[in-house]
């Protein structure tokens, strides 16, 4: 069990979790370690070795590594799905493979 000690979290996914500690988010391992430093405004779970979040007004995707791999403000993301063996989002009218 990892003790009290962040204002938020999600559940863990692919072994990381995202927390919430004095406003930014980051990401820890089972064990409580910190292994994704707090810098985010906002982050998801991850999926497929990726999790959606927010640094500077702007929504990307960062790593299991902690490198954000896309930011990109006109992509809006509402629900991160597998489909068919490949990367997929649904987007308001349209489909984004990456």
């Amino acid at each position: 069990m990892i003790a009290p000690q962040f204002d938020d979290a999600r559940w863990f996914a692919e072994g990381l979790a995202a927390v919430k500690r004095d406003e930014q988010w980051g990401c820890i391992n089972p064990a409580g370690q910190m292994v994704i430093a707090p810098r985010f405004e906002s982050a998801l779970w991850f999926f497929e070795g990726c999790a959606r979040v927010k640094l500077d007004g702007q929504w990307g995707y960062v790593n299991a590594q902690g490198v954000v791999v896309r930011v990109n403000r006109s992509v809006k993301a509402l629900l991160w799905q597998r489909k068919q063996s490949f990367r997929s989002f649904h987007l308001r009218n349209r489909l984004f493979r990456e």
